[in-house]
C-alpha cells in the first residue's frame, strides 16, 4: 500500500487501524495479527498475513483517519475493494548457528506443516559422500512455522551436509522455490567458552540456588553435587531440582537430593556441567567449589499478604506466605463477615475441598493457599460480599523443614467483581432499507452508543440518528436518505463504544451487503392524448405500485378518476419500468385545461422496496 503522505509507524511489525474484510468466498485475514513493515520514507506499508492466513479473492480495504502523518495529522480516509491473491512462492534462508550443536533455517513465510515430523517426512539429509543420514527426531519446528532447527549432536565437526526439502507449501498452497530445495551447512564451533558458576546461595538447609553464566544442558544429569567433602557425588536432575526458563538458574531441593540435616559451614562442589554447545568438551573439566553456611530452618511460615484474585475465571482469596509451603487442606471455621454494619457468620464455614495450594509467583513452587469463593461449601455457593475475618488453623501449611504455621486470623474484603470485559458486537443486521440494528454483548452507554460518528460505512458518516431498541444492548441506526446509492457489500466500522464500567470495545469492521435506499420520485407528467397522461419516475418501480388508486388526477382542479395504468404502449406495467401511462375517465376538452397529477406519501415502491417520501403534485406539460 502506498500513500503520498509520510505516515507515522505504530508498534513495529504490527498492523494497526487498517483492516481487510473478506468478500464472498475469499478466506478471512485477521488484520490485527498481520505483520506490517513501513518503508524508510514512511510512504509504503507492506502487509503480510500471519499464521495460517492468506489472501485469495476480493477484500474491502479500509484506511481510516486514525492513520496519521509525521506531524500527527489524520490522513484522508481511504477505502476500496481490491482483488488479492498469494501467488508468491516461499523461500528458505540460512544456515545460522545458535550453538555448536544446532543449525537454524528460516522460511520467508509460515509453512503449511502440521509438525516437525511432517517436515522430516519431506526432507533428506546427506553427508559429504552422499550417504543418507537419519534425521528422525532431530528437527524442531517453530510455533509460527516460519523456521526450524536441526540437532547436529551426532554429526561430524567440520563436515559439510546437504538438506533437501521437496514439496513444502505455504498456506496458499504455493510450493517452495526452488522445489526441491537443497541447503548446505557445516557443523562448526561457534561457541568455545566454558560456562561458569556465578553464585551459589543456600536457603536455610533445604534448598541450594546455583546461578550459571549462560544456559546449560538440563537433560539427564544437569550437574553433580557434593556437600561436605564426602566424596560422594549426587546427580542433580529435574526430579530433585527446578530450572529457570532461561536455563541459567538451578534450584536444588536438598532433601530430595539426599542432603538432610545440613548444619554449619560446608564445602560445596559443583561439577560436570556443560553449556548448550557442549562446552567443555570434556565434561569433567567443569568444576566449582565454595564454602556455604547451612542453617536449620526453625522459622514457622507466616502470612505475607492476602488478596482477592480471579484465576482461570474463578474468584479466590489468595493467602501468600513468606516462604514455599506444602498445604494440608482443612476446613476453615469460624468465618464471619460484616455487611452494612451487620456481622454475620458463614454457615458451616469453608469446606476443605475449597482450600488448595497455589503458585502465585509462577516459579514452580507453591507459596500460597487459595480459597474458592464461588464454591466455598462444595455446593457451588458463592461467598457474599462483605468484610471477612477467617481463621486459618494451625498446621494448615508446612515449609520444607517441616515447620508449620500457627493458628492465624486473616482479614479480607470481598466486593463486586470489577468489570474489565470490553463490549463486543454480536450482530449487525438490517431492520429495513433505512434502519440497521446493532446488538452488543452487554449494555453500552448513551454517550458512546448513540453517537452516530462511531458508526461509519467505508469511512463515511451515513447514519443520521441512533436510539436504543428495547434495552441498552441493542442500537437502531437510521441511514441518511440516499446514503446507499447502489446495492453491494461495504465495510461497516463500529468503534469507541463503551460499557457502563468504561471498558471501550476493540474497533470492528464488518462486511455488510447494503441495500440501496434512494427514494423513488415522480419527476414529470405529460399529456399525450385527450384522456392520457404519461408519468415519469426517477427510477424503476414495482408493478404493484402502478394501480389507479395511487394516482389522483385533476383537470382544472376537478378530480378525473384514473381508469387504468399501463406502459406507454398500453401493455401491462413490468417490474423496473420508469414510465406509466394513466388513462382518465373524461380527459381534457380544451387545450388550455390544466392537468395535475398527485401521489400520496409512501405509495410508490422501487425495485429495492423503498417508498416515495412525502406527497407530491406535478403539473402535466404538453
Amino acid at each position: 500500500m502506498k500513500k503520498d503522505t509520510v505516515i507515522t509507524p505504530g508498534t513495529p511489525d504490527t498492523l494497526k487501524n487498517i483492516t481487510f474484510t473478506n468478500i464472498g468466498s475469499a478466506p478471512a485475514v485477521t488484520s490485527t495479527s498481520a505483520e506490517a513493515k513501513l518503508s524508510e520514507d514512511g510512504k509504503t506499508l507492506t502487509i503480510i498475513a500471519s499464521g495460517t492466513d492468506y489472501f485469495d479473492g476480493q477484500y474491502a480495504v479500509l484506511v481510516p483517519v486514525a492513520v496519521t502523518d509525521t506531524e500527527g495529522n489524520p490522513i484522508e480516509a481511504y477505502s476500496a475493494v481490491v482483488t488479492l491473491k498469494d501467488t508468491v512462492r516461499p523461500t528458505i534462508s540460512g544456515p545460522t548457528y545458535p550453538d555448536n550443536n544446532t543449525v537454524k533455517f528460516e522460511f520467508s513465510e509460515p509453512m503449511n506443516l502440521a509438525n516437525a515430523a511432517a517436515l522430516e517426512g519431506i526432507s533428506t539429509l546427506k553427508d559429504k559422500n552422499g550417504a543418507t543420514v537419519s534425521i528422525t527426531g532431530l528437527i524442531t519446528l517453530a510455533a509460527d512455522k516460519k523456521s526450524f532447527t536441526l540437532n547436529m549432536t551426532g554429526l561430524t565437526v567440520g563436515e559439510e551436509y546437504k538438506l533437501t526439502i521437496v514439496g513444502a507449501k505455504d498456506f496458499a498452497s504455493n510450493l517452495i522455490s526452488p522445489n526441491p530445495v537443497t541447503v548446505s551447512f557445516k557443523k562448526q564451533v561457534v561457541d568455545n567458552v566454558n560456562p561458569e558458576v556465578v553464585s551459589v546461595k543456600a536457603v536455610y538447609n533445604s534448598k541450594l540456588i546455583v546461578t550459571f553464566s549462560e544456559p546449560i544442558k538440563t537433560t539427564g544429569t544437569i550437574f553433580k553435587l557434593d556437600i561436605g567433602s564426602t566424596g560422594s557425588l549426587v546427580a542433580v536432575t529435574t526430579t530433585n531440582a527446578s530450572v529457570s526458563d532461561d536455563k541459567t538458574v538451578v534450584t536444588v531441593d536438598l532433601t530430595t537430593a539426599g542432603f538432610t540435616s545440613l548444619s554449619g559451614l560446608k564445602r560445596v562442589d559443583i561439577t560436570e556441567f556443560q553449556d548448550l554447545s557442549g562446552n567443555p568438551a570434556i565434561i569433567a573439566e567443569s568444576a566449582y567449589n565454595t564454602l556455604i553456611n547451612f542453617v536449620a530452618d526453625t522459622e514457622a511460615p507466616k502470612v505475607k499478604a492476602v488478596t482477592v484474585e480471579t484465576i482461570s475465571g474463578t474468584r479466590y482469596i489468595v493467602v501468600e506466605f513468606d516462604e514455599d509451603v506444602t498445604v494440608t487442606a482443612a476446613a476453615l471455621t469460624p468465618v464471619t463477615y460484616v455487611v452494612d454494619g451487620v456481622q454475620k457468620t458463614l454457615t458451616s464455614g469453608i469446606v476443605a475441598a475449597a482450600v488448595t495450594s497455589h503458585d502465585k509467583d509462577g516459579d514452580g513452587n507453591d507459596e500460597s493457599v487459595k480459597i474458592n469463593t464461588e464454591n466455598y461449601d462444595g455446593s457451588n455457593s458463592v461467598m457474599p460480599n462483605g468484610k471477612y475475618t477467617i481463621t486459618l488453623p494451625a498446621n494448615l501449611v508446612a515449609d520444607a523443614a517441616g515447620n508449620t504455621n500457627a493458628l492465624t486470623t486473616i482479614n479480607v474484603t470481598i466486593g463486586d467483581i470489577a468489570d474489565t470485559t470490553k463490549p463486543t458486537v454480536m450482530s449487525a443486521v438490517y431492520s429495513d432499507n433505512d434502519t440497521f440494528i446493532v446488538l452488543f454483548s452487554e449494555e453500552v452507554t448513551n454517550a458512546t452508543a448513540l453517537n452516530t460518528a462511531n458508526y461509519t460505512v467505508e469511512g463515511e458518516k451515513v447514519f443520521v440518528s441512533a436510539i436504543f431498541d428495547g434495552d441498552k444492548t441493542k442500537v437502531k441506526l437510521t441511514l441518511r436518505d440516499g446514503a446507499i446509492d447502489v446495492n453491494g457489500e461495504r465495510s461497516l466500522e463500529i468503534k469507541n463504544i463503551a460499557d457502563k464500567a468504561g471498558n471501550v470495545m476493540d474497533s470492528v469492521t464488518l462486511s455488510v451487503n447494503f441495500i440501496e435506499n434512494v427514494k423513488p420520485q415522480m419527476l414529470s407528467a405529460k399529456i399525450v392524448d385527450v384522456d392520457k397522461v404519461l408519468v415519469t419516475f426517477s427510477e424503476g418501480i414495482k408493478a404493484t405500485s402502478a394501480v389507479p388508486a395511487n394516482f389522483t388526477v385533476k383537470v382544472n382542479g376537478v378530480p378525473d378518476p384514473v381508469t387504468s395504468v399501463t406502459k406507454e404502449d398500453g401493455t401491462s406495467v413490468a417490474v423496473g419500468d420508469t414510465k406509466v401511462l394513466l388513462t382518465l375517465t373524461t380527459g381534457i376538452a380544451n387545450i388550455s385545461d390544466v392537468v395535475t397529477v398527485e401521489i400520496a406519501d409512501g405509495v410508490i415502491e422501487d425495485m429495492n422496496g423503498n417508498l416515495n417520501k412525502g406527497a407530491k403534485t406535478v403539473t402535466a406539460t404538453r
